[in-house]
């Protein structure tokens, strides 16, 4: 969800390219994994021109232009390859009627770019708990089995078991939450630990961030709109 700025001014929008400029790195990065074939750039840059006819047009901006533009340019690959243009055609020198092929379909292509960071991150979390708890997640939540499975495996009772799961599972949360709360800034890292826990009351100056950051408020929108824990 993003908050648009009413009245895209020359000084607005001057503002927005700059900042753009600014992230042009950084988004290409995080493009770059879902494009396959296309060129990451060259997305950005039509996800950076449809923003710009935005505001030629008067329509109002929106306020945090990175995250937009990088949503804009994620649908861009998702409309190509939902597309006739992403289906590749060869020819079949084997076959006398000379029948087109398709050697290129990618009809899980739009699904895998909505999961992509998602799924990086969960990885990346799960990578950051204790050994422990990663074989608990993963012969649980992976591979599906009960606690009375796995109680003489782990040599403790299946109400241990469902306990390190259910203790896992809820550290796993905290550390997708403290990752996304560290890609904001040097104050959204400082505080990120204490946020990710979602305790029951903040310290002051944890709470007061938490407030008055837009940074922290989206990327904890973010961690609520995650289905990883269901």
């Amino acid at each position: 969800m993003f908050v648009l700025v009413e009245g895209a001014t020359l000084d607005t929008t001057v503002a927005a390219m700059v900042q753009l400029a600014e992230q042009r790195a950084y988004l290409i990065s995080r493009l770059r994994s879902h494009c396959g074939r296309l060129d990451p750039e060259d997305v950005l840059s039509e996800a950076i021109l449809r923003l710009a006819e935005r505001s030629r047009a008067g329509k109002p901006l929106p306020n945090d232009v990175g995250a937009y533009v990088l949503r804009s340019a994620k649908n861009i690959v998702i409309d190509f390859y939902r597309s006739p243009m992403s289906r590749e055609y060869v020819t079949d020198p084997r076959d006398l009627e000379l029948s087109e092929l398709f050697i290129n379909e990618d009809d899980n292509r739009r699904r895998l770019i909505e999961l992509a960071d998602d799924v990086t991150l969960l990885h990346q979390a799960v990578a950051n708990l204790p050994e422990g708890q990663q074989r608990i997640l993963i012969e649980t939540a992976v591979r599906g089995r009960r606690p009375k499975e796995l109680a003489r495996e782990f040599c403790v009772t299946a109400a241990v078991i469902a306990t390190r799961s259910r203790r896992a599972r809820v550290a796993l949360g905290n550390e997708v939450c403290r990752l996304l709360l560290m890609r904001g800034g040097p104050e959204c890292k400082r505080h990120a630990a204490r946020i990710s826990t979602r305790p029951a009351s903040l310290p002051k100056l944890a709470a007061h961030h938490l407030r008055t950051c837009p940074c922290c408020a989206r990327h904890l929108r973010q961690f609520e709109s995650l289905r990883f824990f269901e």
